[in-house]
C-alpha cells in the first residue's frame, strides 16, 4: 500500500550486518555466514531511534508463530542464549528474560508489553514492570512484521529517552546484535 514507504522508510546507510547485539558482550557474536540477504540498520535523530530491517522468505503468519512460540531460540545472538522468566503476549503482560553468556554471564531484564497486535506488532519497554512499578528506563522496543511480496518485512526499532542512551546502545553493538537476531528469526521461519 502507499503508506508502506512512510511506515517503513528505507535506511539511508547500509551498516553491513553483524557487529554485536546490544550489550557489552557483542564481541562474542560470530560473523554472519549469510551474505545473500542484506540486513540494514539506521538511526534517526528526531525519535532517538535505532532500527534494523530484514526481508524474511516466509509468510507473516509463519514469522509470527516463530516470534511468539520460539522466542528463546532467536532472541539473543549465539553463543548467548535466553530463558523466559515470565511472558504474557498481551498489552500489560510481563516480558521478563534472562540472557546467559558463554562464560557464565547473566543479564536479567524486566519489562512489559505496551501493545501486542497478533500477526503484526509487539511493543515493549523496560521503563516499568507488569505491576507498573518504575524501573530504570533504557528504551521502548517495537517489532513489526508485514506482507512483502511472497515473504515478510521485519522491522525492529529501539526508541531511547535520551541521546546518551541511544549512543550507549550503539556502542554496545546495536547494529550487529539486532541484525543477528533478525537473521536467527529468519533462519527459523524459513525452515518450513
Amino acid at each position: 500500500d502507499d503508506n508502506r514507504a512512510h511506515r517503513y522508510p528505507l535506511p539511508t546507510q547500509d551498516l553491513g550486518g553483524w557487529r554485536g547485539w546490544g550489550l557489552t558482550w557483542w564481541s562474542a557474536v560470530p560473523k554472519s555466514p549469510c551474505t545473500s540477504v542484506p540486513v540494514t540498520a539506521m538511526m534517526t535523530e528526531r525519535n532517538l531511534e535505532l532500527s534494523v530491517t530484514r526481508y524474511i522468505s516466509a509468510s507473516p503468519e509463519q514469522v509470527w508463530q516463530v516470534m511468539t512460540r520460539q522466542l528463546a531460540d532467536w532472541w539473543c545472538p549465539k553463543p548467548w542464549w535466553v530463558t523466559v522468566d515470565a511472558i504474557e503476549w498481551r498489552s500489560g503482560g510481563p516480558f521478563n528474560l534472562t540472557l546467559h553468556g558463554p562464560d557464565g554471564e547473566l543479564v536479567a531484564s524486566q519489562g512489559v508489553f505496551l501493545e501486542v497486535v497478533p500477526g503484526e506488532r509487539l511493543v515493549f519497554t523496560d521503563a516499568v514492570n507488569a505491576q507498573w512499578e518504575p524501573l530504570d528506563p533504557f528504551m521502548i522496543g517495537i517489532i513489526e512484521i508485514s506482507d512483502e511480496g511472497v515473504g515478510t518485512r521485519y522491522v525492529a526499532r529501539a526508541r531511547h529517552w535520551t541521546a546518551a542512551a541511544r549512543d550507549q546502545h550503539l556502542k554496545m553493538g546495536f547494529d550487529t546484535g539486532w541484525s543477528a537476531v533478525a537473521d536467527q528469526l529468519a533462519a527459523l521461519a524459513e525452515l518450513d
